[in-house]
């Protein structure tokens, strides 16, 4: 970004929170273990260094900050790349030794010895079989980075600057209204040093200590106050009237912190404004005492006043003339419309002749005077016109100019300096604020040249020049200096006029400061080229859209996702770069009405007719006055995520098919023999169903509990286990004689997660164990089978551990790939079909991903990251998910955050886990136009509760105990109403104990749930 001279200021980069997508990589690191796109992409310099410190892969970003080739590059040593290489060594080893590392400053020396300040951020990466093969670095060039904390420093120098040079009393307080700060002139105003002013209450220095705090509240309230009177007493007794101005500000986490107050002295407004009013009641009586018919219109020829004579001469009421047409009421409509155009262009019309047709019919011969009047800006609001008939006019046209023709009034109430000067640039009259701004008394002022008061006398004559040349001159920029050498930055804007001759007489100028405009205008240049920085540093497309979803802008990066310019771009319609118009239409509403929108997924068509699906993130801005202006939205590509999830789902449905179909009953277990699955032949064998078997221990299933626990163990130690014979005793009592084969398995890691078994019945094999000796060809058979058994088991172990999602994986493309029509056109009956497979395998990559996340719990594999957040937007962010449901439904959800747990410090992500599956489950099983409420307030010292509740349909007390249990549903039936897993509560349940939390549960059956969660505040010394 660049300073208003367009020097490079420095550089505003964006960091990304890649946790999902980092979850998502390792499910699928397997196949993918790298991805050659993100690398290429990064803004950041990446490199993968191996276990000797060699580097074996780099993206283009190292290649342009080293100057080497990448051939260059790879093969050789990493270290040597630095200033110094002891630290770089040490850098990578601390990575192999820890698993990671993050902010490790280092200097990256190029080719041409040019030297870059590089945080290196490092992680370990393995092979699928769970061995380190190296580390994955990111070198981000955070020059700039060192450089904006120095502005920042010097920022903040400034600032204190700027509050202690303003002229204004400036203070701020808490919400409670004591004084936090105050600035010298607020010292001067009350007499009171600044250390006895702060801490004190703000009240405590107004004559109406009631009335000041009432402003507090009103400021409080409404977030600012402009123009509050009020009377502050200094501690000598000496009262000032003060115009009370004030805003509340907030802190980085968007709280409120307190009110920003500055009170100027109005004293000397006070009383021109009493002369203003003075004034408007005297040119108010000019206006009705006037024998004209007088008459004002706006530049779209609207009369916006009249006096009373125009009320007679044209027969209709003042409320009828109003807001209608000017032109209508003469008999030339053409050219009434003429001489009010001739008036804003030409800045007056005198004598301009039209016949006025009043209501009854009667036409009047009128002399049309006019003249543009303006705001205090200088800005044209209109025209004033004077229509007269035009025997008494003529008679009475002389008399009026020469008594009428400059009003003193006027002249004395403008809060710019005014003067006249005629043609030998000589003064001849000024006003008050002219004296005051020059410090010269008005006797001395007229008579003088013009020219000196100006630090630039050549420009000042050319000034006047130029008004008589062009007959005014606006925003004419001059200096001017005061009697006492004060300097003012003034805006000359003059107009000539003229005598009743219509000879040019003078000039009659106005000039006002303008010195604060400047400054601020200065801050808004450099906040622009700043805000365009941030906007084009941005790895999303961003785009803004006004309220009739026309595109005001775009960054280069919408450029390059959709392939059209950004001049094509820019004043077309948003919906047109969609597959869905009314699908972006409804996200463009969605955002003006809720004022932000995240997550809101969308199809962008590009130039060459490629559809890229996108995460369509925006929020709205205002403008000065609160209004409306548009909507700023940020498109990211979510190409990756889509097709890494559709694999996930793939291979979870096919792998549970294998399950499900094998002859022989099967089950895994966790590292202390407690049953994590079955499948339905385990089922029958035991007379138990799923959900009561899972969470169960092994052995309670057997007629020898120790034996079977020894056979976990013996697998544990051993790897595996063969023909280790048990007895299966059901729970009706009957035993089954079983052959035992079992396996440990392992997660993506190399970490041992629990043990897979296979028992199969062999009953009838011990009832034939008589004939043994008479029948060895059919146990030579059997053995052959049992061996064709542990190899068709260790088929199926190795692609449950390898292989899982792949099968789902290509369901879900291949659904995806006929849905889109890249295999040809599809009617609408397959269409429907294909999209009932879609979802299916969508919904068990889901399945699976939950039974993965539940085992992790299990065997203690699942790593906590705490970091610390915002609670509101945690909530927030969750709460943005779920309302798309609920409000199919006409659910309200509502939350709110206590006192003291605004941050908190634990896994996000799990906590976000944990919030989603409550209130996802709280939506679900309340009615229509139901409630949901999540609180989350401090428990004691360091704790806190999360309670999500609800007025749903309850739960019988009978059902609770199995409420925390996984793969179990309340709703069993075959036609069960609410669809659902099992898992989501089991888990929720693992992971706030992992996290050494507690979850509970109330409920009444008809009257809704309350589940609630509590955690500690601060996670340290977590588990891995």
């Amino acid at each position: 970004f660049r300073d208003t001279e367009r020097r490079v200021k420095g550089i505003f980069a964006s960091a990304r929170d890649i946790t999902e997508q980092r979850k998502l990589e390792e499910q699928v690191r397997e196949s993918q273990n790298y991805n050659r796109g993100l690398i290429e992409s990064s803004v950041d310099a990446l490199v993968t260094v191996d276990p000797q410190l060699v580097v074996t892969d780099v993206n283009e970003q190292t290649v342009r900050l080293t100057g080497y080739s990448r051939k260059q590059l790879i093969g050789s040593s990493f270290p040597q790349y630095f200033t110094e290489p002891e630290r770089a060594a040490a850098g990578v080893k601390q990575t192999f030794g820890q698993g990671f590392v993050t902010n490790y400053e280092l200097v990256l020396k190029s080719k041409d010895a040019r030297q870059t300040l590089v945080s290196f951020n490092a992680s370990v990466f393995r092979d699928i079989e769970g061995k380190v093969k190296g580390i994955f670095a990111a070198a981000r060039d955070i020059t700039a980075q060192k450089k904006l904390e120095e502005q920042i420093r010097e920022s903040q120098n400034y600032n204190r600057g700027l509050i202690e040079s303003n002229i204004d009393a400036l203070m701020t307080t808490d919400t409670l209204g004591v004084i936090t700060d105050v600035n010298r002139q607020m010292e001067v105003l009350t007499g009171v040093p600044r250390d006895k002013l702060v801490g004190t209450p703000f009240k405590d220095y107004f004559t109406d200590p009631k009335r000041a705090e009432d402003g507090i509240r009103r400021v409080l309230s409404e977030d600012r106050v402009t123009n509050y009177e009020l009377t502050l007493k200094s501690i000598s007794g000496r009262q000032t009237v003060v115009s009370y101005n004030a805003t509340t500000f907030k802190g980085t986490d968007g709280k409120l912190k307190g009110v920003f107050a500055a009170a100027r002295d109005i004293t000397e407004q006070k009383k021109l404004e009493g002369q203003i009013r003075e004034s408007q009641n005297y040119n108010r009586s000019l206006i009705e005492s006037s024998v004209d018919a007088l008459v004002t219109v706006d530049p779209q020829l609207i009369v916006t006043d009249v006096n009373e004579q125009m009320v007679k001469i044209a027969g209709y009421t003042k409320g009828e003339l109003i807001g209608t047409s000017f032109p209508d009421y003469f008999t030339d409509s053409d050219r009434a419309a003429a001489g009010v155009r001739k008036t804003f262009e030409e800045g007056v019309v005198t004598n301009y002749e039209l016949v006025l047709r009043n209501r009854h019919g009667r036409e009047t011969l009128v002399s049309f005077n006019a003249s543009v009047f303006k705001d205090t800006q200088g800005n044209v609001r209109g025209i004033f016109a004077a229509a007269r008939d035009i025997t008494e006019q003529r008679r009475l046209q002389d008399q009026l100019r020469e008594s009428q023709h400059y009003n003193r009034s006027l002249i004395e109430a403008s809060p710019d300096a005014l003067v006249t000067v005629d043609p030998d640039i000589v003064i001849t009259d000024v006003n008050e604020q002219m004296v005051k701004l020059t410090g010269y008394p008005r006797e001395e002022l007229i008579g003088s040249s013009f020219k000196d008061y100006f630090t630039d006398p050549t420009r000042a004559t050319a000034g006047v020049r130029k008004t008589f040349s062009d007959g005014s001159v606006t925003n004419y920029e001059l200096v001017l200096e005061s009697a006492g050498g004060k300097r003012t930055l003034v805006s000359f804007n003059a107009a000539i006029f003229k005598d009743i001759d219509g000879r040019t007489a003078g000039i009659f100028a106005s000039a006002r400061e303008i010195t604060e405009q400047k400054r601020i205008e200065e801050k808004l240049r450099e906040s622009q080229n700043y805000n365009r920085g941030l906007i084009e540093a941005s790895p999303d497309a961003l785009v803004t859209v006004d309220p009739d979803f026309v595109i005001t802008d775009v960054n280069e990066q919408m450029v390059r996702l959709t392939g059209f310019t950004r001049k094509w771009l820019v004043g077309s319609p948003f919906p047109n770069y969609f597959t869905s118009a009314d699908e972006a239409k409804a996200g463009i509403r969605k955002t003006l009405k809720e004022n932000l929108v995240t997550n809101y997924e969308l199809v962008v068509r590009t130039k060459s007719g490629r559809k890229i699906p996108v995460s369509f993130s925006a929020g709205t801005f205002f403008d000065t006055e609160g209004k409306v202006r548009g909507v700023f939205a940020a498109a990211r590509d979510i190409t990756a995520q889509k097709k890494l999830e559709e694999q996930i789902r793939e291979s979870q449905n096919y792998n549970r098919g294998l399950i499900e179909s094998n002859i022989d009953a099967l089950m895994t277990t966790d590292t202390l023999g407690i049953i994590t699955d079955v499948n339905k032949r385990m089922e029958e064998l035991t007379a138990m169903t799923r959900d009561q078997l899972i969470g169960t221990p092994f052995k309670d299933y057997f007629s020898e509990p120790k034996r079977a626990q020894d056979g976990i163990r013996r697998v544990i130690a051993e790897d595996q286990v063969t023909n280790y014979e048990l007895r299966i005793r059901a729970s009706t009592g009957s035993e089954t004689d079983v052959s035992y084969n079992a396996t440990t398995f392992r997660g993506t890691d190399g970490k041992l997660k629990g043990v897979f078994a296979a028992a199969r019945d062999i009953t009838e094999q011990r009832r034939l164990q008589s004939q043994l000796e008479q029948r060895n060809k059919e146990l030579e058979i059997q053995n052959l089978r049992v061996q064709e058994a542990n190899r068709l088991k260790s088929e199926f172990l190795a692609n449950m551990s390898h292989e899982l999602r792949t099968p789902l994986n290509g369901i879900i493309g291949f659904s995806e790939f006929i849905i889109d029509g890249k295999a040809g056109s599809v009617n609408d009956q397959q269409r429907e079909y294909l999209g009932d497979v879609l979802k299916s395998g969508k919904h068990l990559l889901q399945l699976i991903n939950d039974v993965l996340d539940l085992a992790k719990v299990e065997s203690g594999r699942m790593d906590l990251v705490p970091e610390t957040f915002s609670m509101k937007k945690a909530l927030d962010e969750v709460c943005a998910i779920v309302r798309p449901i609920a409000r199919k439904k006409n659910i309200t959800i509502r939350t709110a955050v206590g006192e003291g747990v605004e941050s908190v410090t634990l896994d996000l992500q799990k906590f976000r886990q944990i919030l989603y599956n409550l209130l996802s489950n709280a939506v679900k099983f309340t009615n229509e136009q139901g409630k949901v409420e999540v609180t989350v307030d401090a428990e004691g010292a360091d704790r806190m509760k999360l309670a999500v509740k609800d007025n749903g349909i309850g739960i019988k007390k009978e059902d609770l105990p199995r409420l925390f249990v996984a793969f179990q549903q309340l709703d069993s039936s075959i036609a069960r109403q609410y669809q659902g897993t099992g898992l989501g509560l089991a888990l929720t349940k693992n992971i706030v104990e992992l996290q050494r939390g507690t979850i509970e549960v109330e409920s009444r059956p008809g009257h809704g749930s309350t589940f609630t969660v509590t955690l500690p505040r601060t996670l340290a010394g977590v588990p891995k």
